[in-house]
């Protein structure tokens, strides 16, 4: 469990990255901005998904019907 609470701390420090990225760039350069906000993107999923199956509950980024996400039920039964 240590190995995937290092991986979410890692995805939200990321996410404040892209963000940062997004935040500056925005209506300044639209190149990048569109390549930082595509991998902020991945990097929220990502988080969701640790988050998720560390049992922390749904992180809000999008929901899903059901009390558990459907990437991790078969490890929680």
């Amino acid at each position: 469990m240590k190995i995937l609470e290092v991986l979410v701390a890692a995805e939200r420090c990321a996410v404040r990255q892209y963000t940062h990225i997004c935040n500056i760039t925005a209506g300044k350069d639209h190149r990048t901005y569109d390549l930082a906000l595509s991998i902020l993107h991945e990097e929220i999923q990502h988080e969701s998904w640790f988050s998720e199956f560390l049992g922390e509950g749904p992180s809000g980024h999008f929901m899903r019907r059901g009390e558990t996400s459907p990437f991790v039920r078969k490890f929680l039964e």
